[in-house]
């Protein structure tokens, strides 16, 4: 069981959940969908969406990744309704006393500003302002602030959502091992985030050179409010965000 990546034309054919996911950056979106995948023990083909791949895009019918595609439904692509469909097909990652808050925390970690989105303003903002020194390439973070309405001097704002973010997550943690009282869809966002932070070593996750290096630049306030627990929370998850590489 798992996820197989396969060629377009492959996927095409396939019935059942089909993916599209973006693998080459420690992306949020489509690594919380990698996991929760893996959690589920659910089978799915998943196709790497590259930059500038018009034909996939095409076929998903979403402009980005993640898309979840499953039977002849609609596609979906945020992360609250592609939750929705994995829990349909394998329930079990959303406690029903606790579904308020995970949707509310999933919206602070994956949704429009949340702390996902803040860390790639971050990224951005650093990238122009150090010509890619530091920081997404010029190129790249040109492209974001067209598509996501990034602006180039968020650096501010995010930081201090970021450290915000860190701090109540890490609160809500309070050193346990889950964020509720066993492992939820909420684990693996906070994993995913945390990732797109600090990402998890090569011999657990490769990344490209130039991903890798974007990704390694980290605001000081932002690393320092990266706790141990949320350090070692992130760990537990790790063998989720693995990639079949054949």
């Amino acid at each position: 069981m798992g996820i197989t990546f396969v060629e377009l034309e492959t996927a095409k054919a396939a019935s059942g959940l089909r993916l599209v996911l973006l693998t080459s950056a420690p992306s949020p979106w489509s690594d919380s969908v990698l996991a929760l995948v893996a959690a589920k023990q659910l089978d799915a083909v998943a196709v790497r969406l590259a930059a500038g791949d018009a034909e996939t895009t095409r076929w998903s019918g979403v402009a980005n990744a993640p898309a979840a595609l499953f039977s002849g439904e609609l596609p979906r692509s945020g992360w609250a309704e592609i939750l929705s469909l994995l829990e349909r097909l394998a329930p079990g990652h959303i406690p029903p006393e606790h579904r308020v808050e995970l949707f509310g925390l999933g919206h602070e970690l994956l949704g429009e500003r949340g702390l996902a989105w803040a860390r790639r303003a971050m990224l951005v903002s650093r990238g122009l302002a150090t010509d890619g020194r530091e920081g997404l390439a010029p190129r790249a973070g040109q492209f974001l602030l067209g598509r996501y309405g990034h602006q180039p001097d968020e650096l501010d704002w995010a930081r201090e959502r970021c450290v915000s973010l860190l701090r109540a997550l890490d609160g809500r943690l309070g050193g346990r091992r889950f964020f509720f009282d066993r492992f939820s869809a909420l684990d693996v966002y906070c994993a995913a985030c945390i990732n797109a932070l600090l990402p998890l070593p090569d011999s657990i996750r490769a990344l490209p050179a130039r991903a890798r290096g974007a990704f390694g630049w980290l605001d000081g306030a932002v690393a320092a409010a990266i706790t141990p627990a949320l350090l070692a929370h992130r760990d537990r998850q790790a063998h989720f965000f693995k990639l079949d590489e054949a």
